[in-house]
């Protein structure tokens, strides 16, 4: 969007950075034939996730900052406090606990020597041997180990009188729990099964534990962007701009004044196409879709349903409207009342500019031997072997097309780095983004 739209709703731009990741998402998924994928992104201080199914993200019209409703619609983003800052701390009863408050960047994880003297995931991370010490940021930014496992020791390991390992491992799998937990928020909870998604992995943190997400889900697939450490910067990149309007207007099925719900449609298309067309779209690159939020009567909470976008709504319309509620409905709460009629309220116009596509590099294949990106070896925690083994690492940037690593292993870049575990398969596709097989 233009600076000066911004300016003019500027609470449109509330949760724009994590919005972007389904874009980034898709946009590589698709390449693998994927359009059920379930995003995730994990940095220092969040883990953001969101469903895509058929290429579209969900979204929300309840969009919450502080526990303040905005009333605006947004991608549907749940977030938790799991991220590489992420404190781990025992609670009052004894139990170990991680999140949601953080490090963050100062004074940051133990490691970072910056006077942080609370254990986090990232500490965890380095103890375990997922995290290289010498190679953090592609090796610009130093990191003590020693200081990791001191201070897992002190805060963790001496009160629940465990080793510093265990207590490494019970940090690494409660965050991972915690991860899980907010995944079936978004897709069991709401009545899909995400056995059938690919798990698209973000942030500098997240190719760490997406393996092991995969496996609690039941997923056979995970896709490791090349640029995951820039995952959402790069979704803003390849997303077509894209504004959304809405009037409130009650009406029945039953009793509804179609020339004045057509009306609205109308002015709210306008300023619609007036708008892109400020920002530079052509009409042929402008669509225009409709939507409605709809209830049973006497409902509290509506939900957003398409509506006919081409030409006036007609009585004949009602029907067909009604029944994509009610399908809806019973997909989301496992019932409908379908000799009911429903309410609508806010009636809404999507319009997006189409942006020229993105062209990608691919990459010619080689092969399937991936020694020559060999780089060492060190010892790994692996909760499969329940110990440390020692582990081929790899470097992410001398894995070309087609090369395959085997599980146990660590692939190292710049801004990310992967754990494959036993039984797991790492494949670079030709647009030099990883494929995780389980």
């Amino acid at each position: 969007s233009t600076v000066a739209n911004v300016l003019k709703k500027p609470i449109y731009a509330l949760g724009s950075g994590p919005s972007a990741a389904p874009m980034a998402g898709l946009h590589c998924a698709e390449r693998e034939g994927m359009r059920d994928i379930i995003t995730v992104d994990m940095g220092g201080t969040s883990f953001d996730v969101c469903m895509v199914t058929d290429g579209e993200a969900t979204l929300t019209t309840e969009l919450r900052v502080e526990d303040v409703p905005v009333g605006v619609a947004a991608v549907d983003t749940h977030s938790i406090g799991a991220g590489g800052g992420s404190i781990a701390w025992i609670d009052k009863g004894g139990a170990l606990q991680v999140g949601p408050q953080s490090a963050g960047a100062e004074p940051g994880p133990a490691c970072y020597d910056q006077g942080g003297d609370q254990p986090t995931v990232t500490d965890a991370n380095v103890v375990l041997g997922y995290i290289n010490p010498d190679y953090f940021l592609g090796g610009r930014r130093e990191i003590d180990p020693d200081l990791s496992r001191q201070v897992i020791d002190d805060k963790v390991a001496k009160p629940l009188g465990l080793s510093v390992p265990e207590a490494a491992v019970g940090i690494y799998r409660l965050v991972n729990s915690n991860m899980v937990d907010a995944i079936r928020v978004v897709s069991i909870e709401k009545g899909i099964d995400p056995r059938s998604y690919a798990l698209v992995i973000g942030g500098g943190a997240g190719a760490i534990h997406g393996g092991m997400l995969a496996m609690e889900l039941g997923l056979n697939k995970v896709i490791i962007p090349r640029y995951a450490g820039v995952f959402c910067s790069y979704g803003m990149v390849v997303s077509d701009v894209r504004h959304d309007y809405m009037r409130a207007f009650a009406a029945n099925t039953d009793t509804i004044d179609l020339d004045a719900a057509n009306s609205i449609f109308e002015e709210l298309e306008q300023q619609a196409r007036d708008d892109l067309r400020e920002e530079g779209f052509s009409a042929e690159d402008i669509t225009l879709s409709r939507f409605a939020d709809v209830k049973y009567p006497s409902q509290v909470h509506e939900l957003t349903i398409p509506l006919p976008s081409k030409g006036k709504i007609k009585k004949d319309d009602l029907p067909g409207i009604a029944e994509t509620f009610h399908a809806l409905h019973e997909r989301m709460f496992s019932y409908c009342v379908r000799d009911s009629s429903v309410d609508l309220y806010h009636w809404r116009v999507t319009a997006t500019g189409k942006i020229p596509a993105i062209q990608v590099q691919e990459y010619e294949q080689g092969e399937k031997d991936a020694a020559a990106a060999l780089k060492a070896t060190r010892d790994v925690y692996f909760s499969q072997l329940q110990d440390y083994t020692q582990t081929n690492i790899y470097d992410g940037g001398q894995l070309q097309c087609r090369m395959v690593v085997e599980g146990p292993a660590v692939v190292e870049q710049e801004n990310t780095t992967i754990v494959v575990s036993p039984k797991q398969t790492l494949e670079v596709n030709r647009y030099g983004d990883y494929v995780l097989h389980l």
